[in-house]
Formats: structure tokens, C-alpha cells, sequence
């Protein structure tokens, strides 16, 4: 009897049902716009997944291009059909489609691409080491500028479906493309045998392919074209006999809509920049070629805590990538007789040539005074010059007209009569 009036004592009781209240005022429709006005933004009818792909429009130009893309893999022999081992996993891919446009012409070409869900391996099973070097874009300017410089041919080429020529070292498993499944072979799996786009090794496995071919130009083209298929783009457009210099030439380059781009520039004064510097040019060749360095402070640059760089710690940098270029030019086979690193501040070139302890500078970072050994070393000198001969300032801060065209001629930078 207590134990059944404790029951009903410690019972729940539910609170009482409370009806929402909705408003009775009229809904209307916005008669600020009119419904033509609106505009609907779509991915241009590229399809997400498989399944939108075949219920588009354009379902028999997809299946086409997923067609060609397995075709390109089976004659690269890039897995083939086996029986899943016990203790291995398959790992899952899905369909990329995109609508390229065709070079000079107006219609379009429809590509798939077959992507492994790399975002699904696990390091020590399905991959080892992923690290794969990647071209500094001061190592192109620094090409690019000897070319110019020297008046040297640059070739360029390309090289199709480049991450597919990998050789895999791992054994990896993927399951059969989404729509392409072998009948009687529903239980199958491909085994990789190359690279696909989307393993996280597929980078690293292209470069140790790439490192074993040959280094000169014409052979390296005859190399890579028996084991890729290549396109020969011709020589890139650097040397001065590659310039336009007829009229008709002339009028071919001015039919090219460069104004288009124009519409994508959002802010007012980088419009006046290109209106201040539409006629100036980056010019190379008219001194001894030499590799000169500046550096200069900024003024709250990191976006985050809106700090300062000292001068010391830029120098520092600066010193660092004065190395690294000095290594790469020797590598090309140039050299000179000192390598001249200019700093504005006194402070900074006292600091870096000094190893005296001052409480102004305990804040500074040990790693930054790594540039009293390279100054010791005589790796290269680090030279006073007055501000206003200082190039770096345009990149740092905000200049008048004045030291801003001054700049310019310290960076190569000439203005040419349109």
C-alpha cells in the first residue's frame, strides 16, 4: 500500500498543453521587385554526383565522357579487376564532371574525371609518405627574368592527365566506378596499379616519375613523349623577336578582349593604380645582370594581430630568401662577386653584425639571430642605404607620387609612351 502511494507521489505531472500563437496579420508579397527582376544562380549545368548526371538533359554527352575517361585508364593500365583480399578495405570514388571551353571556339566539352575519395585512407595502411616539392614561384621569375635578360628560348609543355602516371608502392584497393559495374563481376574491386586524382600520394608519385627523365630539351621532349602523352605548346612568348611586330600582328593582339578583365576589379584604387601604371613596364637587360636585395619593415601587416615587423626580423627573412636565390643562380650557372643585401636601418645592421645583449631586444626570437652567422660566414653583406633609395617602401607602406616612381626605377620598372 506505501509502496503504491509512493508511485503516485513522485509521478510526473505533465504541464499543461500551451496552443502557439500565430499572427492574423495579412501576408503580402514584396512589390519592390517584380518577379522578372530576380536572378537564379546556377552552377552552369555541371552535375554534383552520378545520379544528377543522368537526369540531366546532356545524359548521353556525360556518358561519354565517362566512357572516354575509363577508356584513357584502361589504356594506362591503371588497375585492374580482382577479388577483394581478406583484411583489406576498398576505398570509395565518385564522378567530377565539368563543361570546359575549347580553346578558340565557342562550343563546349563535356570532361568526367574518376576522383578516389582520398579524405578516406589512413596513413600507415593506405599511404606512407606524401611529401612532394613544389615549384617556387620565384624560381619561375627568376627563369623567366635570365631569359628576358639574356634573350634565351623558354620552352613549355604540358603533360595530360599528369597524377595518372604514378606508380603506386602501396597495395590499394577502390571500388568499381559508380554506373561502369562488369556484370558477373558485381563482387570484384580494382586493384591500383597508377596513381588516380584524389590519393594523397598521387603528388609525390608523379615527381619520382617526372625526376627519372631526361634533363636536356630536346631529348627530354622525345623522353616524355614515348611515356606520356604530351602537346608541345612551342616556345613561350619571352624573346624580343617573339614580340608583335607587324601591323597585322598588332591587330590580332588588340582583338583580344584584355578589357574584360577589368569588370572583376572591385575597389577604386586599384583601378587608379592601373590607370597610374598602364604604360609602365617591367624591363630587364639594360646593366650587368646582378642579384641585389632590399628590405624594409611594414606597418601592421599581420592581418591577425595587427603587429608590426621589425627591421631586424625582415632582414632576417630577407636574408633567407637572398640564400636560397644565391643557391639557385649558381645552380643555373651564374655568378658574381658579392651578394649585397640593403637595409635601411641602422639598428637592424648593428643588431645583425653585434652579438651584444641589449634589453631592446629580448623580445626578438632566437631564430632570428641566425643572420650573425651568415654575416660571419661572409655568405653576403648586409649594407646601409638611405630610405628614400630603398625599393622595398612600395611594398611595405604607402608612398607619395614622388618615392613612389622612384621605386619604380630601383625595381626595373620603366614608363613607356602608349
Amino acid at each position: 500500500m506505501d509502496d503504491a502511494v509512493n508511485d503516485q507521489q513522485q509521478a510526473p505531472i505533465a504541464p499543461p498543453a500551451v496552443s502557439l500563437r500565430r499572427s492574423s496579420r495579412d501576408r503580402r508579397p514584396s512589390v519592390r521587385y517584380s518577379f522578372d527582376e530576380y536572378v537564379i544562380l546556377t552552377d552552369g549545368g555541371e552535375p554534383e554526383c552520378y545520379e544528377e548526371a543522368m537526369e540531366s538533359e546532356c545524359k548521353d554527352q556525360w556518358v561519354e565522357a565517362m566512357k572516354d575517361e575509363l577508356q584513357s585508364l584502361h589504356e594506362n593500365h591503371t588497375f585492374e579487376l580482382v577479388k577483394l583480399p581478406e583484411g583489406k578495405r576498398a576505398l570509395k570514388n565518385w564522378w567530377v564532371y565539368r563543361l570546359k571551353q575549347e580553346e578558340k571556339s565557342s562550343s563546349l566539352r563535356y570532361k568526367a574525371r574518376l576522383v578516389v575519395k582520398g579524405y578516406t585512407q589512413k596513413k600507415g595502411v593506405d599511404f606512407e609518405e606524401i611529401f612532394s616539392p613544389v615549384v617556387k614561384m620565384s624560381s619561375i621569375r627568376t627563369i623567366l627574368s635570365l631569359a628576358a635578360c639574356y634573350d634565351l628560348e623558354v620552352e613549355q609543355m604540358d603533360v595530360k592527365t599528369a597524377f595518372l602516371h604514378g606508380d603506386l608502392e602501396e597495395e590499394l584497393y577502390m571500388e568499381q566506378p559508380e554506373g561502369f559495374v562488369v556484370q558477373g563481376k558485381e563482387d570484384y574491386v580494382c586493384r591500383l596499379k597508377k596513381s588516380l586524382y584524389g590519393l594523397k600520394q598521387a603528388p609525390r608519385q608523379w615527381y619520382k616519375k617526372f625526376e627519372s627523365n631526361a634533363s636536356r630539351i630536346e631529348k627530354l621532349k622525345q623522353e616524355l613523349s614515348k611515356s606520356f602523352a604530351m602537346k608541345d605548346l612551342g616556345p613561350a612568348k619571352l624573346s624580343v623577336k617573339h614580340s608583335p611586330s607587324t601591323e597585322k600582328e598588332k591587330e590580332e593582339m588588340q582583338k583580344i578582349l584584355y578589357s574584360s578583365a577589368v569588370g572583376s576589379l572591385m575597389y577604386a584604387m586599384i583601378m587608379r593604380y592601373l590607370r597610374g601604371t598602364s604604360n609602365m613596364k617591367l624591363c630587364f637587360g639594360n646593366e650587368k645582370l646582378a642579384l641585389v636585395g632590399y628590405t624594409d619593415s611594414d606597418m601592421a601587416g599581420d592581418i591577425d594581430s595587427r603587429r608590426s615587423t621589425s627591421e631586424f626580423i625582415a632582414a632576417t627573412e630577407a636574408c633567407k630568401e637572398m640564400l636560397w636565390m644565391k643557391k639557385f643562380v649558381h645552380q643555373l650557372g651564374f655568378t658574381q662577386e658579392k651578394y649585397v643585401l640593403y637595409c635601411d636601418s641602422q639598428s637592424a645592421i648593428h643588431l645583425g653584425k653585434n652579438s651584444t645583449f641589449h634589453a631592446r631586444f629580448k623580445h626578438i626570437d632566437v631564430r632570428y639571430h641566425w643572420i650573425r652567422d651568415v654575416l660571419e660566414a661572409k655568405l653576403l653583406e648586409l649594407e646601409k642605404i638611405h630610405t628614400n633609395d630603398n625599393g622595398a617602401d612600395m611594398l611595405t607602406k604607402a608612398l607619395p607620387r614622388e618615392k613612389f616612381e622612384a621605386c619604380c626605377l630601383t625595381s626595373g620598372m620603366e614608363a613607356f609612351p602608349t
